[in-house]
């Protein structure tokens, strides 16, 4: 029995993969890398950035699908919370755990619902979710031996709140394809 169901499943994995292996790899590196950005002042302006690169590819992406009033409502209210969260963040590192968790919450939650069209997985969303809030632990778990970092179990939560509003905003996206690819 093949690992994988789909070459599209097995693309997914190999990205999570490689995402937190940069996430991992960096742990030791990321606070230097962060003062030195924050001492230029680009900081801020690097993850607004990457906010508007985010945004202009959903944009695409909803132009290329053809997206319906809907699923556009849904894009600009995920966006808003997203936008909303990031100015009430001063801290930098937070602003990084939102970001690598979603991805990371967005990758799981597609290989799992990839793997689901193949099998039955009653609840795709739950084990994203459980998978995501164990590699964010696993993430604070490899930082307690690194003496340059701090353990701190509030950000367990932090990167578990930030890949479940990931993938509850991926499964709001989905229902509403979903629904509007029947009524088509």
């Amino acid at each position: 029995m093949p690992v994988f169901v789909s070459k599209r499943e097995r693309r997914l994995w190999i990205f999570l993969l490689l995402i937190m292996i940069a996430i991992y790899a960096t742990l030791g590196v990321v606070v230097s890398l962060t003062s030195y950005l924050r001492d230029r002042e680009v900081l801020t302006i690097g993850f607004f950035l990457c906010l508007g690169l985010i945004a202009v590819m959903v944009f695409i992406d909803g132009w290329r699908r053809n997206a319906d009033k809907a699923e556009i409502i849904a894009w600009i209210g995920i966006f808003t919370v997203y936008l909303l969260m990031f100015l009430r963040m001063s801290i930098a590192e937070e602003r990084g755990h939102l970001v690598e968790y979603s991805v990371v919450g967005v990758l799981v939650f597609s290989a799992i619902k990839e793997r689901a069209k193949f099998n039955n997985i009653r609840h795709p969303y739950l084990i994203a979710m459980l998978i995501t809030c164990l590699l964010g632990i696993f993430d604070e778990a490899i930082q307690y031996f690194i003496p340059i970092r701090v353990f701190d179990p509030l950000d367990m939560v932090f990167n578990t709140g930030a890949g479940v509003l990931a993938i509850l905003s991926a499964m709001l996206i989905s229902s509403i394809r979903k629904k509007t690819s029947k009524v088509k």
